[in-house]
Formats: C-alpha cells, structure tokens, sequence
C-alpha cells in the first residue's frame, strides 16, 4: 500500500499538471487569436472533414444525443451508446453537467420519443411522423431553439443592412430572400402560455425551418459563400455567424428525418429498448497560484521542461499582434471547477464495467455518439486509449475546464500511475501542436463547435490490444504532425458549430 505520504506527492504533482494544463490551453487560445489577426481572420469555421463520414447507425446515435442537448452552454452536452440487452437496444447517455432530476427528464423525453416513433399509433407516414419528431425535439430542446431564432432574427437585420450596402438597392435577389426568412422569424416565442400558444410556437418553428431548407435548394448559397468569403471582415462575420445559427435550426429537421429513417431501417432499434444515464461527475475545484502570473512566467509553467530558445522570435512576431494581452484575457481569473466531458465519463463507465468488446454493442459498434464533436483534450484521451472505441471526428477547441475520470475506490498506485502518464501525454501532445502553431502561424480549431451536417468520425486507434485497469494505454504520444482545423471552404453545405 502507498503511504499517506506518497499519495499525497502524487496528488500534488497531479495538481501542478492541471495548472499547466489550465495554461496550455489559456496559450493555445492566445496564439490561434494572435495568428488569426496576423492572418486577418475574422471567423474560423473549421475542416468539415468531408471523406470520413459517419456511417447511417452512428449519424442516427448522434442524432438522438443531439436531441438531448438542450441548453446553450456545455452543461447539456450528451453522449450515448446503443448496448446490446436481452430484449432489444440498451440505450445510456451521459452529460457534462446535468443534475439528477434534468437526467431523468431526458430519459423520460428519449423513452416516450423512442416508443412513439416505434409504436407509430396514428400510422403516420414519413411526412406526418417526421414532423411529429421535429416537434417534439423543438419543445424539449426549446431554451435552445428560443435563442437559435433570436440570433437567426438580428443576424439577418445585420446581412440586410451590409447587403444594401453592398448592392447599392434594396430589391436584390439576396434581400428577397434575407428578407423573406426573417418574416418568419418573427413570432411569439410564448410557448407556456397554452396549448395553444404551444402549437402556434411549434407551427411556427416548422415554417420557419422550411423556409431555411429551401435556402439550400436557390441561389442564395451561392450568395452565401460570397459573402462568408468576403475581404470586409464585418461582412463575413455576420454571414458566418448567419450560417452557422440557419444551420443549428436546419439541423433540427435533419435529426428528424434522420430519426425516421432508422426507425425503417432498424425497426428493432425501436423494440424492446431500455433508456438508463450516468450521473454527471462531481465538478473539482482546481485552485490558481496567486497573484496571477504575467504572460511570460505563464509560458514559462506551461513549457517547463522545453528549451524556448527556437521559439522566441516567433513569439516576438505575435506578440506585435496582441499576444500577451490575449494571453491575460485568456487566464481564468479565480478558481475554476474542472468537468469531465460526458464522452470522457461515458467512456470510463463503459471500462470500469468490462464493456470493452465489439459484440456488446448494437451493430457491433462499439461507437459513442455525441451532441457535439470531442473537443482537443478529449480527442487526444481518446487517441491514447488502447481498445476499439470510436468517436466522430474533434474540433480541436480547448476547454480549460476538461479533466480526466476519477480514480474509483479499491484502485491502486499502478491505476494512479497510468492516469498520471495519461495526463503527461495530454500534456506532451498540447504543447507540441500549440508550438506547431507558433511556428507555422496557422490558426486551428473553430470559432464554435457543434457540426451536423457534414458529421465524421475517426477510429481512436490503429490498433487493438489489452485494456489497463484504468483503461489507458501507457505509451508515449508520437510528436507527428497532425494538419487540424483548417479553414472550411465547402460554400455548398450549412457549418453547424457552437460553443461548448
């Protein structure tokens, strides 16, 4: 057994790593910013990935966990895994923040959703059941929603102005239909008031969707990439911002028809199901050192162990384009509580109960869904974990906030000593991409993050082997380069990204 003693130097390095990956983070978001402004780029939509798409069962387990996430922010988050039980699909989700009474209401949402599409009582067709769906994701979901049209309406008021602007008249094409969508827009958002209030909100929502969708089939996307490429930078961030919140909206009616479509095609996914969650993890307190460190001593902590040197001119360069300031607007200013991401828990549950083969799962796909894609932090847990997992593909932001699974009771010093190493790759690997982008000067990541449309996924490993019993494999991370997060120039698609 470990002594008292020990445990605690281990806890105590293990805090000073969650510092400097605090800092790391805070160094990668003030370089990308600092690179952006070098570059002149006012909004980064990401690499959609185009060429590994999900296949039809994991774009329909990301559906349904995108039905779950609710709330702007990241609390709502979901993550979900189709289980094989005796009777049919075993459903278990995850979230980043939920308490336990906000847990059982979605179990609840996604029970009833899923017997009602299965049972189809009415013998609705596509059209009826797919619009019964779209509802129903639009009431639960409807803080979101509220907020996805508030911003599509004052967006479009912004692209009108600039448009004239640009046109030089106000009957444009363009206008017409900018015009024509935010009509739509307009309408009472008091869904509480009633049952019919409550149609009338729902109706609405539908219509408005509609109208977005037949965006897609005119000319307007052509008018759209202009416009998203444009050298005015007040131009093009409003049009990327309009792009981006059409297509959260849109993406409701894509959940929907892709939600009807499984239940055609795996009528079983529908039967015999059980729906259960994982408690959220208990957020930790991480405490900052005092007075707060100035940019240069922050790069010091979070680069301990790297010469510099080569570096430095580099560093020079951004700094003429605002880096230590975005440095300290970057460094949290107080304590902070770490959250484990709910693919991270989820994960870790799935380990921790030995549910670590292919034929367990639905389709043998051993495939965690998620609302949104893994961030940086979790793409590179993932990418270091020793098994057959999947998730889609990362947008590369970083969350300071992210930490790594507890130890449970009855784990010794060999499970303590594989978290640690997990940790020191992390750590490895953020600091060699975030010099990569020093060097090379190339912004990675997105300005949001939740991508719909075009969904992709990359296998966590490129091979299989033994599972630790913590769950980690003890490698060391290669220092290959890897190209994330270039810029998207697919004009011909929605982005759907969003802050986690």
């Amino acid at each position: 057994m470990p002594s008292a003693t020990s445990q605690r130097a281990s806890a105590d390095a293990t805090s000073n790593k969650a510092v400097q990956l605090v800092y790391l983070c805070a160094v990668q978001s003030a370089v990308n910013d600092s690179c952006k402004e070098l570059k002149q780029i006012s909004y980064t939509s990401g690499n959609p990935d185009n060429d590994h798409h999900l296949n039809s069962f994991q774009k329909f387990l990301c559906k349904l966990a995108q039905v779950c996430d609710t709330a702007k922010g990241g609390d709502t988050i979901t993550a979900l895994v189709a289980l094989k039980t005796a009777n049919g699909p075993g459903y278990l989700f995850a979230s980043n923040n939920r308490k336990e009474l906000e847990l059982k209401g979605t179990m609840k949402f996604l029970t009833e959703l899923l017997e009602y599409v299965g049972k189809n009582p009415l013998g609705l067709g596509e059209k009826a059941m797919s619009k019964q769906i779209l509802w129903r994701a639009l009431e639960f979901g409807f803080p979101k929603v509220e907020y996805y049209i508030k911003r599509v309406a004052a967006l479009i008021e912004e692209c009108i102005e600039l448009s004239r602007q640009l046109d030089g008249h106000s009957q444009s094409v363009v206008l017409q239909q900018l015009k024509h969508v935010h009509d739509r827009a307009k309408f009472s958002h008091d869904m509480l008031a009633g049952e019919n209030a409550r149609n009338k909100f729902l109706r609405d929502c539908e219509i408005l969707i509609r109208a977005i969708h037949a965006l897609r089939e005119s000319s307007f996307m052509t008018a759209m990439y202009e416009r998203t490429h444009d050298s005015n930078t007040d131009i093009s961030r409003s049009w990327c911002e309009l792009r981006h919140y059409l297509g959260r909206l849109h993406s409701y009616r894509q959940a929907a028809e892709c939600i009807y479509k499984a239940s055609r095609d795996w009528p079983e996914m529908f039967k015999g199901f059980t729906v259960n969650f994982i408690s959220s993890s208990r957020p930790l307190k991480l405490s900052l050192p005092k007075p707060h460190p100035g940019s240069g001593q922050v790069i010091q902590v979070a680069f301990p162990d790297i010469n510099m040197d080569e570096y430095h001119d580099h560093l020079d360069v951004l700094r003429l384009y605002s880096l230590d300031e975005n440095l300290l607007n970057e460094l949290p200013q107080k304590s902070m509580k770490l959250v484990m991401h709910c693919e991270v828990l989820l994960h870790s549950f799935l380990v921790r109960s030995g549910s670590v083969d292919a034929d367990e799962y639905w389709n043998d796909s051993m495939f965690i869904a998620t609302s949104k894609p893994p961030c940086r932090l979790c793409h590179y847990y993932f990418s270091d974990i020793d098994n057959d997992f999947q998730v889609q593909s990362s947008h590369m932001n970083v969350y300071p906030k992210w930490r790594l699974p507890d130890l449970c009771e009855g784990q010794d010093s060999d499970a303590a000593k594989l978290r640690e190493e997990l940790l020191d790759e992390i750590i490895e690997k953020m600091q060699h991409d975030t010099l990569s982008i020093v060097k090379e000067k190339v912004p990675q990541g997105k300005r949001n993050d939740s991508r719909t449309d075009s969904r992709t996924m990359e296998s966590v490993l490129s091979h299989s082997g033994r599972v630790h019993e913590f769950g980690y494999n003890s490698g060391r991370f290669s220092t290959a380069s890897m190209g994330y997060g270039r810029s998207n120039d697919n004009g011909d698609c929605w982005e759907n990204i969003e802050q986690r």
